[in-house]
């Protein structure tokens, strides 16, 4: 599924300007022009990510180019990975990202780092882009039966 700029906005609560500049200088961003459709639900999930950094850690977008394409690569495998907890660490020293399990995170903080909720992140957008929570498949109420005289192939 694709989403417009101005779906993008919406979520993120950005303005235009703002994803303008973000589509200029952060890498895979750039043949993106106009109105059409064209951000996969993991880029929203790394520019959401992105406007935590920026926002709430007062780090310029520019420090993010050289983490971005390992951000995109976290997100990405994240996304069809089994759901797992996770979180995304910035080392601002190194402009550098990294994933951590929960298990992970007490062992990870030798240094300043921020440490971001990944997976509740990325379920935040998802609800926000298509209106609904998690869904879980729910379990057949009865065993599957193999029909005889039926062939597969």
């Amino acid at each position: 599924m694709q989403f417009t700029p101005g779906q993008v906005k919406e979520v993120l609560g950005i303005s235009e300007e703002t994803l303008r500049y973000w589509r200029r200088v952060l890498p895979g961003f750039a043949g993106r022009k106009g109105y059409a459709p064209c951000f996969g639900f993991h880029d929203v999930v790394c520019l959401r990510l992105v406007k935590d950094i920026c926002g709430i850690l007062g780090v310029q977008v520019s420090k993010m180019i050289p983490a971005f394409p390992d951000l995109r690569s976290i997100v990405t495998q994240s996304i069809v990975s089994e759901p797992e907890v996770w979180f995304l660490s910035f080392d601002p020293a190194t402009e550098s990202v990294g994933k951590l399990r929960a298990e992970e995170l007490a062992e990870a903080i030798d240094r300043p780092v921020a440490i971001i909720p990944g997976s509740a992140l990325m379920a935040e957008v998802r609800s926000k882009l298509l209106g609904v929570e998690d869904i879980k498949q729910p379990s057949l109420p009865f065993p599957l039966i193999g029909l005889p005289g039926i062939r597969r192939g």
